[in-house]
């Protein structure tokens, strides 16, 4: 009888555990599911903070507030879209001045720069080449032209060789572009 007392027991106990654990365990599902998102959200509000604090520091340059960021004046030194035929017609320009005719001209897929503090792509850089044919002096020129030019362009590597007209450079270049920030709601 003891023995049957002792099993009813343990029924009961099992039982009783078993309803418990049947009542929490979905609810902990909800909590650890409640728990991933609040924690999606709190990476997101960090990148948004780390994006803030960039923004604060590059703006408290003395480089930086001395410019006029107006959104037409900034679009000049860095737009906000690829535009294949305005970075054409400003090395036509240049290449123009200096004596210059296209060769060849060709574009290379954009690619993402990334910031490490904020680990956020937010400039895009367009690679392209470039040959010309002429005299060193022109050619230098041409570069320094680059440099200096509103648009911001980078000369990533430099071939030159003997040609009938003097010099051939073949030349690959970077120009940068911002890419559009999408922040999910």
């Amino acid at each position: 009888m003891r023995f049957a007392i002792n099993i009813l027991v343990l029924i009961l106990l099992f039982e009783i555990a078993s309803g418990i654990f049947s009542g929490i365990l979905p609810n902990y599902r909800i909590l650890l599911t409640e728990l991933s998102k609040k924690n999606n959200e709190q990476q997101k509000l960090e990148k948004i903070k780390a994006t803030k604090d960039l923004f604060n520091t590059i703006s408290q340059r003395s480089e930086i507030k001395g410019l006029d960021l107006s959104r037409d004046y900034f679009e000049i030194y860095l737009p906000t879209k690829f535009k294949d035929y305005e970075l054409t017609a400003i090395l036509f320009q240049l290449l123009k001045k200096n004596g210059f005719s296209f060769k060849s001209l060709d574009f290379k897929e954009a690619e993402d720069i990334k910031i490490e503090t904020i680990n956020l792509p937010l400039i895009k850089k367009v690679k392209f080449s470039l040959v010309i044919d002429g005299q060193y002096n022109s050619i230098m020129n041409f570069i320094q032209d680059l440099e200096n030019n509103s648009r911001i362009f980078y000369v990533d590597k430099i071939t030159l060789s003997r040609s009938s007209n003097g010099v051939s450079a073949n030349l690959e270049l970077s120009s940068f572009y911002l890419k559009p920030i999408k922040i999910s709601p």
